[in-house]
C-alpha cells in the first residue's frame, strides 16, 4: 500500500479523494463493530503471503479484518481489500497459513468520503456463518 500511496500522492488524488481519511478511520470502525456485536473480528494492515496463490495484488493491499469463529474453528474468515484503479476493492475469503482463498467480491468503494466498511463488515461475520 505505502508504494501505491506514494505514486498515487505525487497527483495529490490521495489526499483529494478521502483515502488517507478513510483507511485512518477502519480500525476504528472494526473495533466499534467488535465491541457492539461481538464476533470475533480482529483488524490486521499487514499483507498475507499470497492471495489466491499469487503475489501480484500484495503490493496492491490496503487491509484485512479476521474473525475468529469459534463454532467453526478450522476455517478462519477474512475481509481483505485491494486498491485498484483508484477504487477501493472489498473481498471475502478464508485465511489459512498466510494465504488467501478468494470467495467472493464485495461492493467496491470510489467515494471515500462518504464510505464505511459497515456494510463490509457484516458481509464477512454472514460469509463466516454458511457453509462453502
Amino acid at each position: 500500500m505505502q508504494r501505491i500511496l506514494r505514486e498515487e500522492s505525487s497527483s495529490g488524488w490521495v489526499e483529494s479523494s478521502g483515502l488517507l481519511q478513510f483507511l485512518s478511520t477502519v480500525p476504528r470502525e472494526v473495533e466499534t463493530f467488535e465491541h457492539n456485536f461481538g464476533f470475533g473480528l480482529r483488524y490486521i494492515d499487514t499483507p498475507p503471503d499470497t492471495i489466491d496463490g499469487k503475489e501480484e495484488d500484495l503490493l496492491n493491499f490496503a487491509f484485512m479484518v479476521l474473525r475468529d469463529n469459534r463454532v467453526i474453528p478450522e476455517r478462519r474468515y477474512c475481509l481483505y481489500c485491494i486498491l485498484r484503479e483508484r477504487m477501493l476493492y472489498g473481498y471475502i475469503g478464508v485465511y489459512r497459513d498466510g494465504d488467501i482463498q478468494t470467495l467472493w467480491e464485495l461492493q467496491p468503494i470510489s467515494d471515500f468520503k462518504r464510505a464505511g466498511v459497515y456494510d463490509w463488515l457484516r458481509g464477512l461475520v454472514k460469509a463466516s456463518c454458511e457453509k462453502f
